[in-house]
């Protein structure tokens, strides 16, 4: 089950590095399912390197550890899985998104929430995949290089960030 155990940090550079920290403890490894979760990032990023916008308490940024018996070449499908309950999650909350393949979840033409995967493996086995999710919840203001926008701004209201959560863990793990 997608969140069946949850970390929550303050602060982190990136949650997709602490979910495969956490994944890789020798005392205690994450199993599937489970979630890290920061309130900040400094060092949160999307695929291709790019930096993703994480101001401190007003967005989501999370990271689901997952444990799939696939091959390597097998785990493309995941990203695109996690952006479609992105998706359907972030229009369950009364918002018309789209989804830019592989991992970008719009409205109309600026990205609300993205998604990046990674995975360690041993050999061609993989070990663990690490799904990184950021969506912007109630951030009122972007850097204007950024085409963004977020739940607050498309709906006049702010959004309770846990509930968000609950929404995309649920589709996911539908």
């Amino acid at each position: 089950m997608i969140g069946c155990r949850t970390r929550h940090l303050d602060s982190c550079a990136s949650t997709n590095d602490e979910a495969a920290r956490w994944a890789n403890d020798s005392q205690d490894p994450a199993p599937h399912g489970a979630v890290v979760v920061a309130e900040i990032q400094s060092a949160g990023r999307g695929r291709l390197g790019r930096s993703w916008h994480s101001p401190a308490g007003e967005n989501l940024y999370f990271s689901c550890v997952l444990r799939p018996a696939l091959k390597a070449h097998q785990v493309p499908p995941i990203t695109l899985c996690a952006g479609l309950a992105v998706c359907e999650a972030v229009n369950s909350l009364g918002v018309d998104a789209s989804i830019k393949w592989p991992n970008d979840v719009l409205v109309g033409s600026r990205k609300v929430a993205g998604v990046l995967t990674e995975m360690a493996t041993h050999s061609q086995e993989v070990d663990s995949v690490f799904v990184g999710i950021g969506v912007n919840v109630n951030s009122l203001t972007f850097p204007i290089d950024l085409q963004a926008t977020s739940l607050a701004l498309e709906t006049g209201r702010e959004h309770q960030r846990p509930q968000v959560l609950g929404a995309i863990l649920f589709a996911m793990d539908q």
